[in-house]
Formats: C-alpha cells, sequence, structure tokens
C-alpha cells in the first residue's frame, strides 16, 4: 500500500504519540493506587459523591458532640461543614472529581487510579502541538520530551491531585 507523501504523519508527530503513550504507560507502572493524601483523597471521596448524586456527607457523632461548632471538628481536610447540621460538604474544585466520576462510570474503580495517567499523556501530547504552531515540529517535540522527562512532572503524574491534569486541559485548550 502507498501512502501519498502529503498525508503522511510527519516523524516528529509520530514521536510525540509514542512518547505520549510511553508516559502514560510509566505513570500507570509507578501508580501509587491508593490515595493516600489529604487532596488525593479529598479528590476521589468528591468524585465517589458525584458518581452516587449527592455532594453532602452525613456525620452523626457531630451531632451529639457537647463542643461548639462539632461540624468543624468532624469535617476531614478538604470538606467543611454543610448548611444542614451534622454534614459536611467537599472544598476541592470539582474539574478532577467530575473527571474521576466519569471514568468510573466504566464501573472499575481502577478508573480512580488511571485518570492522571491518561492525562499525562495528554499534556505530553497537548504540549507538542503548542510547540509544533508556535515553533514547529522539532521545538514541539523538545518540548513535550522535556515535559515526559521532567521528574516533578512524572511524579505528580502517579497520583491523584489535580497538578498534572490542570497543566493538560489548560495546554490543550491553548494548543486548539
Amino acid at each position: 500500500m502507498i501512502i501519498d507523501p502529503a498525508r503522511r504523519p510527519a516523524r516528529e508527530t509520530i514521536a510525540a504519540l509514542l512518547l505520549a503513550a510511553a508516559t502514560t504507560v510509566t505513570a500507570i507502572g509507578f501508580n501509587t493506587w491508593a490515595a493516600g493524601g489529604a487532596d488525593a483523597s479529598g479528590y476521589a471521596s468528591q468524585a465517589e459523591l458525584w458518581l452516587h448524586g449527592r455532594l453532602t456527607v452525613s456525620q452523626p457523632l457531630a451531632a451529639d458532640a457537647p463542643w461548639p461548632d462539632p461540624s468543624w471538628t468532624f469535617s476531614p481536610l478538604g470538606y467543611r461543614p454543610g448548611l444542614a447540621a451534622a454534614t459536611v460538604v467537599p472544598t476541592y474544585p470539582p474539574g478532577l472529581p467530575l473527571t474521576i466520576a466519569a471514568a468510573r462510570l466504566s464501573g472499575s474503580r481502577t478508573a480512580t487510579y488511571v485518570v492522571v495517567p491518561f492525562l499525562a499523556g495528554v499534556a505530553v501530547l497537548a504540549t507538542f502541538l503548542l510547540g509544533r504552531a508556535t515553533g514547529g515540529p522539532g521545538p514541539g517535540l523538545l518540548a513535550a520530551t522535556c515535559l515526559a522527562l521532567s521528574p516533578i512532572f512524572l511524579r505528580q503524574s502517579t497520583q491523584v491531585m489535580s497538578d498534572v491534569p490542570s497543566a493538560a486541559w489548560w495546554t490543550l485548550s491553548m494548543a486548539l
């Protein structure tokens, strides 16, 4: 089969796609598979609330506590007292939790931990697209490679945190 050279993707584009895929696979391979910190737990638990169609969590112990403002005592990090007595509500922005909830519609709890690695690949590809649009395919690939090899980026790609998803969505919006 002969491919029309005008329609054949450039080598840089293929390399960027492979780099994005390698970033995703690496992030999945080194994933924490846990929402262990306060932020990660807040995002994951809020996604669970979105899946169940409610954002209020009952805290029955707060109703019986004898001290002032007991709902604050029973509010985990990332939550605050709700309007109703003995309830708490999430405080984190809903972007990542909604993305996780959408992925969780697949029926798999694993989706909670795959969203950020997937978006790491999107961030690498979006960086290539933005770089290609502003400087050409070579500079675009160089920018994507620098991002994909950044230790901070790679570390953040393995946990349920909003840094990488935010970078992915913003870079993609600028590239488009």
